[in-house]
């Protein structure tokens, strides 16, 4: 139904993304509620690759859209749609039991998270994206302050991921660290048709 919606109301078709972001809105729907025999999550990092001004865009925008018409509940779980920091998405996601990050131009996110030395604040985005991804089923603790009370701990961290970017800043982005360290490995990518 959501696919359905999203393909009646865009100016372009894109069935990969629709599909890409209803897996993602259901992935944080149905958040902490599901789960299989081994505690596997429906947490999801989905990339919907596009090019400029093709519509990859329409489907967050529906996503957004019903999760405000679900009231508050669904407000909570709607998440930033950028990443300042490590810290930053530590505490979002410690203030929803389930959250969807919905991020345009991901690409130049990933770019950026590969060089410590010009940013380290978005550097260590990567490896809290993994680690929150393969804890869904325990308890995960995040960075030791030395004041005590900034020590975050979440019961089940459920984050889901919905970003888009062009075809070609995406792939000019992987390098081997990021497709041997596991990010990519997280990453439902659906690549949309050209118009």
């Amino acid at each position: 139904d959501i696919i359905d919606y999203n393909l009646s109301t865009c100016m372009y078709r894109r069935p990969e993304l629709a599909l890409g972001g209803a897996i993602a809105l259901l992935g944080t729907i149905t958040g902490r509620k599901v789960r299989d025999s081994r505690g596997t999550r429906t947490n999801v990092y989905v990339l919907g690759l596009g090019l400029s001004g093709s519509g990859k865009d329409h489907a967050r925008v529906i996503n957004k859209d019903i999760l405000i018409e679900a009231g508050a509940a669904g407000e909570k779980m709607l998440g930033p749609e950028r990443i300042a920091s490590s810290a930053g998405l530590i505490t979002s996601v410690c203030e929803s039991n389930a959250i969807l990050f919905q991020i345009d131009e991901m690409g130049r996110l990933l770019q950026t998270m590969q060089n410590p030395g010009k940013s380290p604040h978005l550097f260590n985005i990567g490896t809290v994206l993994m680690q929150i991804y393969t804890s869904s089923d325990t308890r995960w603790k995040a960075d030791a302050y030395a004041d005590s009370k900034k020590n975050k701990t979440i019961q089940y961290p459920h984050l889901c991921i919905f970003g888009s970017a062009p075809p070609k800043q995406f792939y000019e982005s992987l390098d081997y660290e990021n497709i041997s360290n596991g990010l990519l490995g997280r990453l439902l990518v659906f690549e949309s048709s050209e118009r």
